[in-house]
């Protein structure tokens, strides 16, 4: 599925959007969050696996698609759909700060190697 912005043919890439019975979120880079300015504006309904954000599929996927919208960004969903719950209900909630600190604490312990 085509998420259109602008006219052009380019997108920002294709991004998974995960379902089970109860529920969906969209997977997303979270330096991509950094550069649309909308990591801290999601919730902890959202989940977070090494460098990338499980946006739920009510507010926090909004938010991404309007700021998607925003910079006229087009991009592509493709669905992976499950009839059992998501291993992605366990992973850690999102929390921007908690991502930012394993990152600078990585950064320095390969510094200080």
């Amino acid at each position: 599925m085509l998420i259109k912005f602008n006219d052009s043919g380019d997108t920002m890439g294709t991004f998974t959007f995960y379902q089970d019975p109860g529920h969906g979120w969209l997977k997303v880079p979270i330096e991509l969050l950094e550069r649309l300015g909308i990591e801290r504006d999601i919730s902890t309904c959202s989940y977070r696996y090494q460098d990338h954000a499980y946006l739920e599929e009510d507010c926090d996927f909004t938010r991404f698609r309007v700021a998607m919208g925003k910079y006229g960004y087009n991009f592509r969903i493709k669905e992976s759909v499950a009839n059992k719950s998501s291993r992605i209900r366990e992973y850690p909630y999102y929390c921007h700060e908690d991502y930012t600190n394993n990152q600078f604490n990585h950064a320095k312990s390969v510094a200080e190697a």
